[in-house]
C-alpha cells in the first residue's frame, strides 16, 4: 500500500489544506484519485500526471474559495447557439461519405 498502514485522508489534508474547501464526498473522490494515480505513476516511474491532478484539484479549490458556481450553467452571452457545420460535397467526396 503506498501509504502504508496509516488512512491517507488525514496525511493528504496535511499536505493540501486546500482539501479543507470541498464536502467529504469530493475530499474522499480527490483521496481515491489521488491513490489510483499515485500507485501507477510511481510503477512507472512518471509523476506528471499526478501532479497534474493535484494541479485540477487545486484550482478547483481556489474556484470553491472564490465562490465560483460550479453547478450553474453557463448562460449564453449572446442568447443563440451556433449550428453543428455539415460536410460540403467535396468533403464527402475525399472521405467517401455519402
Amino acid at each position: 500500500m503506498l501509504f502504508g498502514a496509516v488512512d491517507p485522508g488525514p496525511s493528504l489534508e496535511r499536505a493540501f489544506p486546500w482539501m479543507a474547501l470541498f464536502s467529504a464526498g469530493d475530499r474522499l473522490r480527490f483521496e481515491e484519485e489521488f491513490t489510483v494515480l499515485a500507485k501507477a505513476c510511481v510503477s512507472i516511474d512518471e509523476l506528471r500526471p499526478l501532479h497534474v491532478l493535484i494541479q485540477q484539484w487545486r484550482n478547483t479549490a481556489s474556484a470553491v474559495a472564490s465562490s465560483v458556481d460550479l453547478i450553474s450553467p453557463i448562460e449564453e452571452p449572446y442568447g443563440a447557439l451556433v449550428k453543428r457545420p455539415t460536410a460540403t460535397k467535396k468533403v464527402m467526396r475525399k472521405t467517401g461519405r455519402r
